[in-house]
């Protein structure tokens, strides 16, 4: 059980002393943090309209890839890894926006323009398929879109 609690604040203290590279002219900080299909990964959106793809390796050190080719003109407020036919990032931001990023390839594959700000993005049992709640004025509105077409 000791060994078990040290193993865990290690890995926090890992986590916590890793530095996420930001613009100097935008608000720094994480915005969202997501879990990725593949287990070792995480991505994480900022407050600068940046993502960012993190490793974690079974010594949990961390290594950052380099931020997305991603163009969020606002925060990336929404996260969600997935996998059709390959891995894929779905981010929302504020700017009303999701893209669609495929992980091994390293490319934008879509980008859609939606009615209101997303604000969260859920998967569904269908791999092609995504749920993204957005804002709206006095009611809950909930815009289906298939990220493959």
């Amino acid at each position: 059980s000791s060994h078990r609690s040290r193993a865990l604040i290690s890995q926090t203290v890992a986590l916590a002393n890793c530095t996420r590279p930001g613009e100097v002219d935008k608000r720094p900080g994480i915005s969202v943090v997501s879990a990725m299909i593949q287990g070792s990964m995480f991505a994480t959106g900022g407050y600068d309209h940046r993502v960012h793809l993190w490793t974690v390796s079974k010594d949990f050190t961390l290594a950052c890839f380099p931020h997305l080719d991603l163009k969020h003109k606002s925060m990336v407020q929404a996260l969600l890894g997935v996998s059709d036919s390959s891995e894929k990032l779905l981010t929302a931001g504020a700017d009303c926006m999701i893209n669609v990023w495929d992980v091994h390839s390293e490319r934008l594959v879509n980008t859609l323009n939606i009615s209101n700000s997303p604000y969260q993005v859920h998967a569904t049992d269908l791999p092609s398929c995504a749920l993204f709640e957005v804002s709206f004025i006095r009611y809950l509105v909930i815009e289906i879109f298939d990220p493959t077409r």
